[in-house]
């Protein structure tokens, strides 16, 4: 009976592991959210920029407007590599916490399948147990009769 306490209290304890996680990974999930929200975002502004690159009237005013628009878009262009390095950088953060909880799942179903034999093997030695007292009385009655 002490195994099965023992074994109940690290089950206790991987649930707890499993809360944690939980929350770790949702926390993550949210912060991929909200980079590939930036993301987004920068794609359609460097769209936009790009758009505003091309000529309405076929040509452009002078050199210092082309170098500007230059300068924006490969800031824009710059931006978008950083916020793609942040999200897969996040998504990699993303998919080792469900790793760690779907380990902790696994070592918790295990720890239950544990918990479960052992009870079942205390309850077979107890029936174990009450089939021979049965059967002493049993042979004790018939002895006694004779």
């Amino acid at each position: 009976m002490r195994r099965l306490k023992t074994v109940s209290k690290v089950l206790q304890f991987k649930d707890y592991q499993k809360e944690e996680r939980e929350l770790e990974v949702k926390k993550v999930r949210d912060l991929v959210a909200l980079e590939q929200a930036k993301l987004d975002s920068v794609e359609k502004t460097l769209k936009e920029a790009a758009s505003m690159l091309q000529p309405k009237d076929g040509t452009f005013t002078n050199v210092h407007e082309i170098e500007l628009f230059y300068e924006y878009y490969l800031h824009l262009d710059e931006k978008l590599k950083m916020q793609k390095a942040t999200l897969a950088q996040k998504l990699e953060e993303l998919d080792d916490k469900q790793n760690a909880l779907l380990e902790v799942y696994r070592e918790k179903k295990a720890l239950e399948t544990l918990k479960n034999r052992m009870i079942q093997e205390g309850l077979r030695e107890t029936s174990l147990m009450e089939q021979k007292e049965m059967d002493s009385l049993f042979l004790s009655r018939r002895t006694e009769d004779r």
